[in-house]
Protein backbone atom coordinates (compact mmCIF):
# COMPACT_ATOMS: atom_id res chain seq x y z
CA UNK A 1 0.00 0.00 0.00
CA UNK A 2 1.49 3.34 -1.02
CA UNK A 3 0.83 6.21 1.26
CA UNK A 4 1.37 9.08 -1.57
CA UNK A 5 0.33 12.72 -2.12
CA UNK A 6 -1.75 14.39 -4.85
CA UNK A 7 0.95 16.51 -6.40
CA UNK A 8 3.60 13.46 -6.50
CA UNK A 9 1.31 11.50 -8.08
CA UNK A 10 2.30 12.34 -12.00
CA UNK A 11 5.96 11.47 -11.03
CA UNK A 12 5.57 8.65 -9.05
CA UNK A 13 3.61 6.92 -11.59
CA UNK A 14 6.03 7.74 -14.45
CA UNK A 15 8.70 6.32 -12.09
CA UNK A 16 6.71 3.08 -11.69
CA UNK A 17 5.64 2.75 -15.06
CA UNK A 18 9.29 3.04 -16.17
CA UNK A 19 9.97 0.09 -13.60
CA UNK A 20 7.35 -1.99 -14.68
CA UNK A 21 9.82 -4.71 -16.13
CA UNK A 22 12.20 -3.99 -13.22
CA UNK A 23 11.77 -4.64 -9.50
CA UNK A 24 9.70 -3.68 -7.14
CA UNK A 25 9.28 -3.54 -3.21
CA UNK A 26 6.38 -5.44 -2.55
CA UNK A 27 3.69 -3.38 0.24
CA UNK A 28 3.57 -5.03 3.56
CA UNK A 29 0.13 -5.20 3.30
CA UNK A 30 0.31 -7.09 0.11
CA UNK A 31 2.39 -9.69 1.89
CA UNK A 32 1.28 -13.13 2.03
CA UNK A 33 1.94 -13.46 6.09
CA UNK A 34 0.06 -10.07 6.06
CA UNK A 35 -2.52 -11.29 3.83
CA UNK A 36 -3.37 -14.48 5.66
CA UNK A 37 -3.32 -13.32 9.48
CA UNK A 38 -5.74 -10.04 8.48
CA UNK A 39 -7.48 -12.32 6.22
CA UNK A 40 -8.18 -15.93 7.45
CA UNK A 41 -6.81 -15.02 10.87
CA UNK A 42 -8.92 -12.14 11.21
CA UNK A 43 -12.23 -14.40 10.67
CA UNK A 44 -11.09 -17.16 12.98
CA UNK A 45 -10.44 -14.11 16.08
CA UNK A 46 -13.71 -12.31 14.59
CA UNK A 47 -15.73 -15.40 15.54
CA UNK A 48 -14.48 -16.28 18.49
CA UNK A 49 -15.30 -12.36 19.71
CA UNK A 50 -18.46 -12.87 18.85
CA UNK A 51 -18.99 -15.94 20.87
CA UNK A 52 -16.59 -14.50 24.04
CA UNK A 53 -17.60 -11.21 24.01
CA UNK A 54 -21.76 -11.72 24.08
CA UNK A 55 -20.67 -14.45 27.28
CA UNK A 56 -18.91 -11.79 28.91
CA UNK A 57 -21.75 -8.82 28.38
CA UNK A 58 -23.90 -11.60 29.29
CA UNK A 59 -21.77 -12.37 32.74
CA UNK A 60 -20.83 -9.14 33.75
CA UNK A 61 -24.77 -8.21 33.62
CA UNK A 62 -25.43 -10.71 35.81
CA UNK A 63 -25.61 -11.44 40.11
CA UNK A 64 -23.88 -8.80 42.19
CA UNK A 65 -20.84 -8.39 40.07
CA UNK A 66 -23.18 -5.81 37.64
CA UNK A 67 -23.09 -3.56 40.21
CA UNK A 68 -19.20 -2.12 39.78
CA UNK A 69 -17.93 0.43 37.69
CA UNK A 70 -14.98 -1.00 36.93
CA UNK A 71 -17.41 -3.98 35.38
CA UNK A 72 -19.80 -1.62 33.93
CA UNK A 73 -16.31 0.06 32.00
CA UNK A 74 -15.11 -3.31 30.59
CA UNK A 75 -18.82 -4.25 29.15
CA UNK A 76 -18.54 -0.57 27.53
CA UNK A 77 -14.79 -1.35 26.30
CA UNK A 78 -16.22 -4.93 25.10
CA UNK A 79 -18.57 -3.30 22.52
CA UNK A 80 -16.30 -0.88 21.46
CA UNK A 81 -13.91 -3.58 20.77
CA UNK A 82 -16.35 -5.36 18.87
CA UNK A 83 -17.80 -2.25 17.20
CA UNK A 84 -14.27 -2.15 15.75
CA UNK A 85 -13.88 -5.68 14.30
CA UNK A 86 -17.15 -5.28 12.74
CA UNK A 87 -15.92 -2.11 10.83
CA UNK A 88 -12.44 -3.93 9.67
CA UNK A 89 -14.57 -7.09 8.50
CA UNK A 90 -14.77 -6.16 4.72
CA UNK A 91 -11.15 -5.56 4.98
CA UNK A 92 -10.81 -9.53 5.60
CA UNK A 93 -13.16 -10.47 3.04
CA UNK A 94 -10.66 -8.42 0.32
CA UNK A 95 -7.84 -10.33 1.66
CA UNK A 96 -9.83 -13.57 1.19
CA UNK A 97 -10.69 -12.55 -2.32
CA UNK A 98 -14.28 -12.46 -1.87
CA UNK A 99 -14.70 -10.03 -4.81
CA UNK A 100 -11.85 -9.74 -8.13
CA UNK A 101 -9.37 -6.74 -7.67
CA UNK A 102 -10.52 -3.78 -9.60
CA UNK A 103 -13.96 -4.97 -9.88
CA UNK A 104 -16.93 -2.58 -8.72
CA UNK A 105 -17.25 -3.67 -5.29
CA UNK A 106 -13.52 -3.44 -5.15
CA UNK A 107 -13.08 0.20 -5.90
CA UNK A 108 -16.66 0.89 -3.31
CA UNK A 109 -14.19 -0.70 -0.75
CA UNK A 110 -11.64 1.80 -1.57
CA UNK A 111 -14.55 4.34 -0.86
CA UNK A 112 -14.86 3.12 2.38
CA UNK A 113 -11.14 2.71 3.80
CA UNK A 114 -10.74 6.21 4.81
CA UNK A 115 -13.93 5.75 6.72
CA UNK A 116 -12.70 2.57 8.11
CA UNK A 117 -9.80 3.47 9.58
CA UNK A 118 -11.76 6.56 10.97
CA UNK A 119 -13.94 4.57 12.51
CA UNK A 120 -11.46 1.87 13.76
CA UNK A 121 -9.49 4.68 15.55
CA UNK A 122 -12.17 5.59 16.93
CA UNK A 123 -12.78 2.71 18.91
CA UNK A 124 -9.80 1.63 19.42
CA UNK A 125 -8.69 4.69 20.98
CA UNK A 126 -11.86 4.81 23.34
CA UNK A 127 -10.72 1.44 24.06
CA UNK A 128 -7.66 2.29 24.78
CA UNK A 129 -9.23 5.22 27.35
CA UNK A 130 -11.72 2.56 29.20
CA UNK A 131 -8.57 0.51 29.76
CA UNK A 132 -6.93 3.28 31.68
CA UNK A 133 -10.22 4.55 33.47
CA UNK A 134 -10.36 0.23 34.85
CA UNK A 135 -7.26 0.81 35.89
CA UNK A 136 -7.41 3.58 37.39
CA UNK A 137 -10.39 2.56 39.78
CA UNK A 138 -8.60 -0.40 40.75
CA UNK A 139 -5.53 1.42 41.61
CA UNK A 140 -7.66 3.92 43.81
CA UNK A 141 -9.18 1.24 45.99
CA UNK A 142 -6.12 -0.80 46.34
CA UNK A 143 -3.52 2.17 47.09
CA UNK A 144 -6.19 5.04 48.61
CA UNK A 145 -9.51 3.38 49.10
CA UNK A 146 -10.41 6.15 51.77
CA UNK A 147 -11.25 8.66 48.35
CA UNK A 148 -11.75 5.55 45.78
CA UNK A 149 -15.72 6.03 46.98
CA UNK A 150 -15.66 9.99 46.19
CA UNK A 151 -14.13 9.93 43.39
CA UNK A 152 -15.74 6.34 41.57
CA UNK A 153 -18.86 7.52 40.83
CA UNK A 154 -21.84 7.14 38.26
CA UNK A 155 -21.71 10.96 37.78
CA UNK A 156 -17.62 11.15 37.16
CA UNK A 157 -18.05 7.74 35.00
CA UNK A 158 -20.49 9.63 32.56
CA UNK A 159 -18.40 12.82 32.37
CA UNK A 160 -15.29 10.57 31.43
CA UNK A 161 -17.71 8.86 28.78
CA UNK A 162 -18.22 12.44 26.95
CA UNK A 163 -14.61 13.19 26.91
CA UNK A 164 -13.53 10.08 25.87
CA UNK A 165 -16.01 9.87 22.91
CA UNK A 166 -15.37 13.89 21.77
CA UNK A 167 -11.66 13.04 21.56
CA UNK A 168 -11.73 10.23 20.16
CA UNK A 169 -14.10 11.51 17.45
CA UNK A 170 -12.20 14.39 16.39
CA UNK A 171 -8.71 13.25 16.72
CA UNK A 172 -8.98 11.12 13.87
CA UNK A 173 -11.73 13.31 12.04
CA UNK A 174 -8.38 13.82 9.67
CA UNK A 175 -8.62 10.22 7.65
CA UNK A 176 -12.12 10.94 6.31
CA UNK A 177 -11.42 14.59 5.37
CA UNK A 178 -7.69 14.46 4.13
CA UNK A 179 -7.60 10.61 2.43
CA UNK A 180 -8.89 9.89 -1.27
CA UNK A 181 -8.03 5.97 -2.09
CA UNK A 182 -7.97 5.01 -5.90
CA UNK A 183 -7.15 1.88 -7.45
CA UNK A 184 -5.01 2.56 -10.56
CA UNK A 185 -3.96 -0.11 -13.14
CA UNK A 186 -0.39 0.09 -13.64
CA UNK A 187 1.71 -2.80 -14.82
CA UNK A 188 -1.10 -4.61 -15.65
CA UNK A 189 -2.02 -4.35 -12.02
CA UNK A 190 -4.04 -2.51 -9.85
CA UNK A 191 -2.50 -0.67 -7.44
CA UNK A 192 -3.21 1.68 -4.31
CA UNK A 193 -2.91 5.30 -4.54
CA UNK A 194 -3.71 7.15 -1.46
CA UNK A 195 -4.31 10.87 -2.15
CA UNK A 196 -3.81 13.47 0.21
CA UNK A 197 -3.82 17.74 0.14
CA UNK A 198 -0.53 19.80 -0.25
CA UNK A 199 -2.35 22.74 1.22
CA UNK A 200 -0.28 24.87 3.85
CA UNK A 201 -3.04 25.00 6.55
CA UNK A 202 -3.78 20.91 5.70
CA UNK A 203 -0.22 20.27 6.56
CA UNK A 204 -0.55 22.40 9.78
CA UNK A 205 -3.00 20.12 10.99
CA UNK A 206 -1.60 16.64 9.83
CA UNK A 207 1.16 18.06 12.19
CA UNK A 208 -1.16 18.46 15.05
CA UNK A 209 -2.72 15.33 14.28
CA UNK A 210 0.00 13.42 13.93
CA UNK A 211 1.61 14.44 17.18
CA UNK A 212 -1.91 14.42 19.13
CA UNK A 213 -2.29 11.31 18.10
CA UNK A 214 0.91 9.87 19.33
CA UNK A 215 0.48 11.87 22.55
CA UNK A 216 -3.11 10.91 23.54
CA UNK A 217 -3.43 7.67 21.94
CA UNK A 218 -0.07 6.01 23.00
CA UNK A 219 2.21 7.75 25.07
CA UNK A 220 -0.06 9.00 28.12
CA UNK A 221 -2.34 5.79 28.17
CA UNK A 222 0.26 3.53 27.95
CA UNK A 223 2.58 5.24 30.59
CA UNK A 224 -0.42 5.64 32.73
CA UNK A 225 -1.21 2.08 32.71
CA UNK A 226 2.37 0.95 33.00
CA UNK A 227 2.69 3.30 36.35
CA UNK A 228 -0.61 1.88 37.74
CA UNK A 229 -0.18 -1.47 36.87
CA UNK A 230 3.29 -1.11 38.59
CA UNK A 231 1.86 0.33 41.52
CA UNK A 232 -1.12 -2.14 41.94
CA UNK A 233 1.63 -4.82 41.61
CA UNK A 234 4.05 -3.62 44.33
CA UNK A 235 0.94 -3.40 46.43
CA UNK A 236 -0.90 -6.43 46.60
CA UNK A 237 2.44 -8.86 45.46
CA UNK A 238 5.74 -7.47 46.86
CA UNK A 239 3.89 -5.96 49.81
CA UNK A 240 2.19 -8.96 50.85
CA UNK A 241 -0.40 -6.96 52.68
CA UNK A 242 -2.93 -8.16 54.84
CA UNK A 243 -6.04 -6.98 53.47
CA UNK A 244 -6.28 -9.64 50.43
CA UNK A 245 -6.63 -12.29 53.00
CA UNK A 246 -9.31 -10.79 54.92
CA UNK A 247 -12.60 -9.17 54.44
CA UNK A 248 -10.91 -5.71 53.42
CA UNK A 249 -12.37 -7.23 49.99
CA UNK A 250 -15.04 -9.26 48.70
CA UNK A 251 -15.09 -12.62 46.70
CA UNK A 252 -16.80 -10.80 43.47
CA UNK A 253 -14.33 -7.40 44.28
CA UNK A 254 -11.60 -9.68 43.99
CA UNK A 255 -12.54 -11.11 40.93
CA UNK A 256 -13.41 -7.47 39.36
CA UNK A 257 -9.70 -6.04 40.44
CA UNK A 258 -8.45 -9.48 39.08
CA UNK A 259 -10.25 -9.50 36.27
CA UNK A 260 -9.13 -5.48 35.83
CA UNK A 261 -5.28 -6.46 35.90
CA UNK A 262 -5.75 -9.30 33.10
CA UNK A 263 -7.35 -6.57 30.80
CA UNK A 264 -4.52 -4.18 31.43
CA UNK A 265 -1.85 -6.77 31.35
CA UNK A 266 -3.28 -7.81 27.42
CA UNK A 267 -3.67 -4.14 26.63
CA UNK A 268 -0.07 -3.30 27.49
CA UNK A 269 1.03 -6.84 25.90
CA UNK A 270 -1.24 -6.17 22.61
CA UNK A 271 -0.64 -2.00 22.23
CA UNK A 272 3.83 -1.91 23.08
CA UNK A 273 4.98 -3.91 19.81
CA UNK A 274 3.94 -1.45 17.17
CA UNK A 275 5.05 1.10 19.14
CA UNK A 276 8.81 0.90 17.93
CA UNK A 277 7.59 0.49 14.37
CA UNK A 278 5.54 3.53 15.24
CA UNK A 279 8.53 5.52 15.73
CA UNK A 280 10.92 4.33 13.66
CA UNK A 281 8.58 5.19 10.72
CA UNK A 282 8.13 8.79 11.84
CA UNK A 283 11.82 8.67 11.50
CA UNK A 284 12.35 7.08 8.39
CA UNK A 285 9.42 7.79 6.60
CA UNK A 286 6.47 6.20 5.97
CA UNK A 287 7.50 3.69 3.14
CA UNK A 288 10.18 2.17 5.86
CA UNK A 289 7.48 -0.29 7.26
CA UNK A 290 7.94 -2.55 3.87
CA UNK A 291 11.53 -3.65 5.07
CA UNK A 292 11.02 -7.20 5.51
CA UNK A 293 12.22 -7.17 9.46
CA UNK A 294 9.58 -3.87 10.14
CA UNK A 295 6.93 -5.59 8.38
CA UNK A 296 6.89 -8.60 9.84
CA UNK A 297 6.79 -6.97 13.11
CA UNK A 298 4.43 -4.36 12.46
CA UNK A 299 2.00 -7.98 11.48
CA UNK A 300 2.70 -9.05 14.54
CA UNK A 301 1.81 -6.34 16.50
CA UNK A 302 -1.81 -5.76 14.40
CA UNK A 303 -2.83 -9.15 14.96
CA UNK A 304 -1.91 -9.08 18.77
CA UNK A 305 -4.22 -6.03 19.23
CA UNK A 306 -7.01 -7.97 17.34
CA UNK A 307 -6.21 -10.60 19.79
CA UNK A 308 -6.52 -8.61 22.52
CA UNK A 309 -10.05 -7.23 20.63
CA UNK A 310 -11.59 -10.85 20.73
CA UNK A 311 -9.25 -13.61 23.45
CA UNK A 312 -10.02 -12.04 26.37
CA UNK A 313 -13.27 -13.76 27.42
CA UNK A 314 -10.88 -17.04 26.92
CA UNK A 315 -7.80 -15.55 28.96
CA UNK A 316 -10.24 -14.75 31.89
CA UNK A 317 -11.70 -18.38 31.50
CA UNK A 318 -8.23 -19.73 31.84
CA UNK A 319 -6.92 -17.22 35.07
CA UNK A 320 -9.76 -16.72 37.22
CA UNK A 321 -11.56 -19.57 39.08
CA UNK A 322 -14.02 -17.12 40.03
CA UNK A 323 -14.92 -15.73 36.49
CA UNK A 324 -15.44 -19.53 35.57
CA UNK A 325 -17.97 -20.28 38.17
CA UNK A 326 -19.24 -17.42 36.62
CA UNK A 327 -19.56 -18.41 32.93
CA UNK A 328 -20.86 -22.25 34.45
CA UNK A 329 -24.14 -20.87 36.33
CA UNK A 330 -24.65 -18.43 33.79
CA UNK A 331 -24.80 -20.96 30.93
CA UNK A 332 -27.17 -22.48 32.99
CA UNK A 333 -29.27 -19.77 33.40
CA UNK A 334 -29.38 -19.68 29.66
CA UNK A 335 -30.18 -23.64 29.10
CA UNK A 336 -33.41 -23.03 31.33
CA UNK A 337 -34.55 -20.24 29.12
CA UNK A 338 -33.19 -21.16 25.96
CA UNK A 339 -34.52 -25.24 26.01
CA UNK A 340 -37.69 -25.15 27.49
CA UNK A 341 -38.71 -27.75 24.61
CA UNK A 342 -35.96 -29.70 25.40
CA UNK A 343 -37.07 -30.09 29.48
CA UNK A 344 -40.41 -30.34 28.42
CA UNK A 345 -39.75 -33.58 26.42
CA UNK A 346 -37.97 -35.01 28.44
CA UNK A 347 -40.33 -34.44 31.33
CA UNK A 348 -43.18 -33.30 29.95
CA UNK A 349 -45.26 -36.68 30.30
CA UNK A 350 -44.53 -36.31 34.62
CA UNK A 351 -45.61 -32.49 34.31
CA UNK A 352 -48.87 -33.45 32.70
CA UNK A 353 -49.82 -36.13 35.45
CA UNK A 354 -48.19 -34.23 38.16
CA UNK A 355 -51.00 -31.57 37.01
CA UNK A 356 -53.97 -33.87 36.50
CA UNK A 357 -53.04 -35.27 40.17
CA UNK A 358 -52.65 -31.47 41.37
CA UNK A 359 -56.11 -30.71 39.73
CA UNK A 360 -58.00 -33.57 41.79
CA UNK A 361 -56.39 -32.84 44.63
CA UNK A 362 -57.60 -29.41 44.88
CA UNK A 363 -61.30 -30.45 43.44
CA UNK A 364 -61.23 -33.24 46.24
CA UNK A 365 -60.46 -30.34 48.18
CA UNK A 366 -63.02 -28.26 47.90
CA UNK A 367 -65.65 -30.74 47.68
CA UNK A 368 -64.54 -31.23 51.12
CA UNK A 369 -64.72 -27.99 51.95
CA UNK A 370 -68.37 -27.78 51.00
CA UNK A 371 -69.37 -30.96 52.62
CA UNK A 372 -68.12 -30.07 55.98
CA UNK A 373 -69.58 -26.40 55.75
CA UNK A 374 -72.81 -27.81 54.89
CA UNK A 375 -73.01 -30.71 57.46
CA UNK A 376 -71.83 -27.79 60.25
CA UNK A 377 -75.07 -25.65 58.89
CA UNK A 378 -76.98 -28.55 59.54
CA UNK A 379 -75.98 -29.32 63.36
CA UNK A 380 -78.77 -28.39 65.41
CA UNK A 381 -77.28 -26.72 68.81
CA UNK A 382 -78.27 -27.52 72.33
CA UNK A 383 -81.11 -25.96 73.72
CA UNK A 384 -82.52 -24.99 70.67
CA UNK A 385 -85.60 -26.75 71.31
Amino acid sequence: MKHINASSQISFEDLFNSLCGGSRITPCEEREIYSVLMGQGFLFVFMLALFGNVINIAIYNSDQIRFYIAIRMLSTKLLMNSLAMLFLLPQALRFIKVWEPGSDTDHKYWDYFPYQIYFVNVFGFCAMWLTVLMTSECYLHVIHPSQSKSICTKKNLWRSYIVIGLAGLLIPIIYPLNRVAKLQKQCGKHHLVIESSLEDHVIVFEKIHTIANLLLAIVIPMSLLIFMTGAIFWRLVIRKPDFPHTKHFSNEKRCVTRITLITTGLQLIAELPPVPVMLYASIAGPLAINETAVCIWHTIGVFLGLCNMSLSFFVYLALSKNFRKMVQSRLAEFAKCLLPQCISRNYGLNKYHLSESVTINSKSQTLLRINNNNNANSVVPEGAN
